[in-house]
This record gives structure tokens, sequence and C-alpha cells, in this order.
């Protein structure tokens, strides 16, 4: 219980508790979308108990300000929650709640989806942004505004980087066709653009469009129903930030509408603007945002053009005025204190913190900058644990200390600090209508173990309050991990400092930017990159640190030969040892540094201690090997009867994929089974690929450990059906690596797939000697040498 109660271990009442926590701040509005909420996320399992417990709680406000009784009140209770559950493809007859009896009549039978959309309030600035026009977007208005007149059919794409006034341009638009009754669809690729638009929603909750997207898939759009009459009915469709949506689902929506409308017209003969960075029509290029600093407007548009001037290496120079050189470790500190001066006379003002953010690139960095910012940050620090799993490990072959450790950009941390009054950001689209969507900056009202109180800071819905429950956050096969990571926990981060990416569409007046070091592609600031680095900020307001560490290897070493009292030990030289690479011929030569050396000497003397037993990702190894309950598990593994615990097992021995000669290959009947579409057959093919992994899992292989003052030779191969390499040292095997061919890599000709093979094999193999991230600066100066002569492996 004591476990349960510091948030050690979940309570099995967690869902009820967060109700409980919720209903005592006596907001109905709130709790009704927190139980949409936990339907949608949470999987209760009693979800009609959940229902009546607090259905009195839920219809307070109705009572007040409604002359609605009995059966009434429970009807438009279940309809609220009907409409919300909708936002999420939801269906409120898939949960065990009680039937609407009562449909309502209001709008003379005019569907609530067209009621909502003529109702969106239409602000007075937006109704006279047409007078600020500049002449590029006037001229993009009014040819819009001709076609919409005139009732022709075009798709405009409207082009300009950020800060060249699009949204102002598309506010203008829907005021002045909604004053006239006129119906507009404004959506955006992403929920933090939406936002900004009045009654804005992200493309795929409007449109209904499948998330797992094929060639030929369709919006989820029932004949005759209230979405697709409110499409007949839409004069216009404004899709933001359309480059950032894959094609098929632009198609999606075009193959729909087109049978909605009955026309093969492009969407059906609908007026549609898209806008983004398109470098095509109706472009706009005024800075808005730095209009009254022409200079470093034109420096943008300068870089976002690719005709700045640059040193040495393509460095770009950012203007003096705006950066300052690093002076030691207290310049973080002076970083921090001209972004948030007087912080501790601010722990509660929404507009202080909605206005100021430290921006830069690497997720590691921003959660070194946040921990120093939430330790100085005045009130009570509240500690709130995730709690881990590994999607289908039944027999719990993942060691929770493991998990814990598993730090990844689209996932809250393990340990999440907060204190009441800091800045959050959401991680997820939790109710979009209402303006929580990814990258929504939020406040911390109130904190329980369970719930989180937060005030919307950005958008249209800004100052109002909402409940957060813990929910499950699920890896992406994009995350590198060889399973599914669900981690439960509140889908927030701090926000004090955000990574650029982050702040996309975000207007942030008060900016400091962090550079430790060189960014972007390979080491080197892009045009483009910067353009988007700079593109939100205004000069007067901008703060840059740039960190140059000098004797940074010295300083680790003496740390670390102190504390291991290793001080008889003498200067290492910068040069090491080379690593060699054969494919077709062709060689490369790298040398490590001094960086390197001290995490291969620190490791190999700290693996020629003795020590009784070791715990090396969760896993205890002694002197006798693995824990044998490992190996056992292993052993004992029933033949999968589905998909998902297919997925489970090659999750497993995915994990172990390089100690594995030819993984890829050995493992093809059982990926081929997890394809969308594949019907499940297990064959005796698969019944062999199966047995022949758990052998060689739970047997000893032969191979041996790498000796770091030794040389390295990798081998590497390639062929229409994947890459292959093999790690060596004195003729004998250290590692393997190989994977399938990606759809697009399939086109490649057979020189650019051998090098492609190179730096996959590089990228994996270096980590077993060098270990971890110390990799990444030998795999880009390999990269650097290829793109030189084949750029075309890295467009």
């Amino acid at each position: 219980m004591s476990a349960e109660c510091h948030g050690f271990l979940e309570s099995d009442n967690s869902i009820r508790e967060c109700m409980v926590d919720a209903s005592n701040q006596r907001m109905p509005y709130a709790l009704r979308r927190l139980f949409a909420t936990i339907l949608v996320f949470c999987e209760p399992t009693d979800v009609r108990g959940l229902f009546n417990e607090f259905y009195p709680h839920m219809i307070e406000d109705y009572q007040l300000t409604n002359n609605i009784v009995g059966d009434n009140l429970t009807n438009k209770l279940l309809r609220e929650l009907r409409d919300l559950l909708l936002l999420h493809g939801k269906f409120i007859k898939d949960y065990d709640l009680l039937a609407i009896t009562i449909e309502t009549t209001e709008g003379d039978g005019v569907p609530k989806m067209i009621l909502e959309e003529l109702s969106v309030q239409i602000p007075h600035d937006d109704i006279q942004s047409v007078e600020k026009l500049n002449s590029d977007q006037m001229f993009a208005f009014n040819t819009i505004m001709n076609v919409i007149n005139h009732k022709e059919s075009v798709v405009f794409f409207v082009d300009g980087p950020g800060g060249t006034g699009k949204t102002l341009l598309y506010r203008a638009l829907m005021a002045v066709l909604r004053s006239r009754g006129d119906i507009v669809l404004a959506t955006a690729s992403s929920g933090i653009a939406a936002t900004l638009l009045p009654g804005g929603r992200t493309a795929h909750s409007r449109f209904r469009i499948p998330f797992e997207i094929e060639p030929s898939s369709k919006c989820t759009m029932p004949k005759q129903g209230d979405l697709e009459k409110l499409m007949r009915r839409a004069i216009a469709i404004i899709w933001d930030e359309a480059p950032m949506i894959n094609k098929y689902r632009v198609e999606a929506l075009d193959r729909t509408l087109q049978d909605v409308m009955g026309s093969n017209a492009p969407f059906g003969g609908k007026v549609v603007i898209m806008g983004g960075d398109f470098r095509q029509v109706l472009h706009l290029r005024q800075n808005m945002r730095s209009m009254h600093d022409h200079e470093f407007a034109e420096f943008l548009m300068r870089i976002g053009d690719g005709n700045e001037p640059t040193k040495s290496d393509d460095m770009v120079r950012v203007p003096n005025e705006i950066g300052i050189q690093w002076e030691g470790e207290s310049s973080i500190h002076n970083l921090i204190q001209h972004t948030f001066p007087h912080l501790e006379n601010h722990v509660w003002d929404a507009s202080y913190m909605v206005e100021r953010a430290i921006l830069t690139p690497k997720n590691r960095d921003v959660q070194m900058l946040n921990d120093i910012i939430i330790d100085h940050f005045l009130g009570e620090e509240h500690n709130l644990m995730s709690f881990d799993e590994v999607e289908g490990d039944t027999h719990n072959l993942y060691q929770q200390e493991y998990l814990n450790t598993i730090a990844i950009g689209s996932l809250p941390p393990h340990i999440l600090k907060l204190k009441k009054g800091a800045p959050l950001m959401l991680l997820r689209n939790i109710d979009p209508k209402y303006g929580l969507c990814n990258g929504t900056r939020l406040l911390c009202r109130g904190l329980f173990r369970n719930l989180l109180d937060v005030e919307i800071l950005t958008g249209s819905n800004a100052g109002n309050r909402a409940f957060l429950p813990r929910i499950k956050l699920k890896t992406t096969e994009g995350a590198g991990l060889p399973f599914v990571l669900s981690r439960k926990q509140f889908p927030v981060k701090l926000s004090f400092a955000i990574t650029i990416n982050k702040s996309q569409g975000q207007t942030i007046p008060k900016v400091g930017i962090y550079l430790p070091r060189h960014v972007f592609s390979h080491g080197k600031l892009e045009h483009n990159d910067i353009f988007h680095l700079c593109k939100e900020l205004k000069k007067k307001h901008l703060d840059m640190y740039f960190e140059k560490k000098e004797g940074e290897f010295q300083k680790k070493w003496n740390i670390w030969k102190d504390e291991e009292s290793l001080s008889s030990m003498c200067n290492i030289d910068d040069n090491i040892h080379r690593l060699k690479l054969y494919s077709l011929g062709w060689g490369s030569t790298i040398i490590t540094d001094k960086t390197h050396m001290w995490n291969i000497v620190k490791r190999e003397i700290l693996a020629q201690r003795k020590y009784s037993e070791v715990s090396f990702l969760g896993h205890i190894i002694s002197g006798s090997g693995i824990d044998p309950s490992k190996v056992d598990a292993v052993s004992q593994w029933e033949t999968p009867k589905s998909v998902t615990e297919i997925r489970s097992f090659l999750g497993l021995a995915g994990y172990y994929r390089r100690f594995i000669e030819g993984f890829s290959k050995l493992a093809l009947p059982l990926t081929q089974l997890t394809c969308k579409g594949k019907s499940f057959v297990w064959d005796a093919q698969c019944e062999s690929s199966f047995s022949e992994l758990k052998r060689r899992l739970t047997t000893a292989s032969i191979l041996i450990l790498p000796k770091p003052e030794e040389p390295f030779v990798v081998y590497c191969d390639a062929s229409k059906l994947g890459f292959g390499g093999v790690l060596m040292q004195e003729g004998k095997v250290v590692a393997y690596a190989s994977r399938q061919l990606r759809i697009h890599e399939k086109n490649y000709p057979t020189h650019d797939l051998e090098l492609a093979a190179v730096v996959f094999v590089l990228k994996i193999l270096v980590r077993v000697v060098w270990g971890g991230a110390t990799g990444e600066s030998l795999t880009w100066e390999l990269e650097s040498k290829m793109q030189e002569s084949y750029p075309e492996l890295f467009v």
C-alpha cells in the first residue's frame, strides 16, 4: 500500500481515483471531457459503474443553466459524450453505456455538424484583417475570392515560409466567407497549426482519414451521413501545412469528395486551399513577423532561399548582435536568466509563461535545461513515475529497470518532475476540438497521482481548463526498438525548454536558443534548417548561446582517474587505431579521438575487474552465465497462434539480432506473417524458423569479445533482398548485422546498394566497438566522404 501511495506501483483503482480527484474540482464540463478521454485512451473495465458513480457530478451545470430534468438530463449527457467520442472515430454503442432514448430536433433538422460550423465565432480582428494584407496576400485573397464567387473548381497552393502571413490570409478568407453565411472547413496537418484557425480541426479528425493508409483508401464518410452533408454544404476547404501529410491521405480525400459530389473534378469540384512551403504559385515573400526589422527579415529570406553567404563547410554566420560566445557553464544560467527574468515572481503567471521558451535541437539538451529550471522553480516538487511494459511480453523478459531508462522524444520521461505553476507541452492529440493537441502549451494548475489540472495557454481555447489522466503511449517503428514499449504516464513534458521542431507554428516573443554543438544535417547549420530555427523570432528578443568547450577529454579523464585511483596512468595519444571497411574494393580509414578513447579505456578497465555479477540491460549475468530463468522462458516459448504473439517473439529475437548470423533471412517466414492482409497460416517453414531462432537464442554463439587496442575489419554485402555485414577481429566474428531492404531501396542500382550497406552496417556495428552515441561522429565522417561522391544516397 505504501508503494502505491508513493506512485511506485500502479493502483488497480487508478481510473476511479482520477475521476474522484477531478469531480472534487467542481468543473463538470471538464469532467465530461475527461470521462470521454478515459473511454478512448485508458481502456476502463467497468464503464457502466464509472458512469453511474460520477453521473451526478457530470450534469451539475446542466441543472443550473437548463430547465431540464430526469431522462432529458441523461440523454443530454449521452449526446455530448457521443459527440466527443466521434472526434476520435469512436461510437457510444461500443461502450457499456445507456442508449439515447430522445434525440433533439434543434435547427429544424439541420445536422449538428453544420450548425457547429455556422456558429463558429468570427473574431473582430479577423474581419478587419483584409485591410492589413500586404500586396502578396491581397493578390492571393482576390484570386481565391474571385474563383469562389464564380463557383469555379480550383485547387490553390499557397506557398510561403513561416512568418510570411499565410495564417493571416486564411483568417481573412474565413472571416469574409463566414460573415455572409458560407461554410469554410479549416483544417491543418498538425494539431498545433489547427488551433491557430477559428474552428480549426486536424485533417484526420475532420475528414476521418484512416490512420492505416493504403494507395486506394477512402475517408470513413457514411453515405447520407452528417459528415457527407457537411462536405456538400462547404464552399471551400483550407488545409494548412499540407506538405507534411502523406500523399495517400490527400488522395483519399480527393477520391472521397469525388464520390460525394458525383464529380471527377479534383476534390469533387470543391475549392481547396493548401498551404505550406511548396515553392510554387501564390508565393508570399514579405516576413510579417519581422516587418519592423527589415534587415533581419531580409536575413531570414536569404537563408530560406539559400543565398546567404557561407563560411567553411557551408556554415552560416549568425549576426553578432544575437550571438553570445560560450564563456563557461555559467552561460547556461545566464541564458535562463535572460529568457526567464525574475521567474520566482511569475509562478502562476500564464501570460509570462506563454511568451517565452528556450529552443534547442536535441531532446537530451531539452531535458537538461528543464531539469535545471524546475529545480530553481518555487513550489513543492512531485516526481510522477510511469508504468512501463513491453507489448506482448507475457514472460517478463524485459526488466523494468531497463525499460525505465528508455528516453524517446515522443514519450514523456519515466520520472516526470512537476511543480504547480510550471509550463507543460502536450505530447498527444487528446481533444483537438477543445485545443488539446500535440504541441499545445499548458500551465499546471493542480496535480494528483492520477490526474493533472491544466490551463490551455495557446490557440483559440487559451484560458480554458482541462483534466489529463495517465494514458498508455506506445513507441513506433521509428523509435528503433526491437519491441513496442507501452508507457503509462501523463502525456506531457516540461516546456521551459522545447526542441526547435516543437516550436514550429508557434509565435514566441521572448526566445533563447541553446546550441551546444553544430546542429542539423551532418553537423552543419543548413540554410533551410536555420531558417526554420529563426522564423518565429523577433530580433530584439533573441538571445543565442553557442557552447565551445575546451579540454573536455582531459577534464573527464582527470575526474574519473581520481575517482578510480588510476593516477599512475599516462597520457593518451590522439591517434589510436584504424578501422578498415571492405566493400567492392572501396575502403576508408577513420581515426578516433581522445573522447572515443576515454570511453574505450574506461570500459576496458572496468571489464577486466572482478565482479560476482553484472547487470546489463536489465539482465543479471554472473560467473555461471545468464540468469537460467531467461533461457528457460525462451526454450519453453509456445508456438505463436496470432500475429501479436509473433511480433512479441520477433521483438525479443530482434533484440539479439546482431549475434545471430543471417537473422533477416532466418526470420523471413515469421516476418511475412505480420504483413497487413497476409493470412495467418503456420506452415513447416514457419515452424523451422521459430525452432531455429529459439535454438540460437538459448545456445552459446561462437563470438569473441572485442579488443579495442586491435584493428577491426568490417565485411559488407548487399543483394536485392537485404543488407548484411560482419565485424571481425583476428579472423574471428565479433558481431553480425542484417536487415531486409525497404521498398524504395529496391530501386537502387547495385553500386548504390553496396554503399548503402556500408553506411547501415557501420552504424550498427560501430556501437559494438565504441558503444552508444560515441560512434555518431565516426559514422558522420564516413557519410560525409560518401556524400561527396554519391549525394543521391542522402537525398
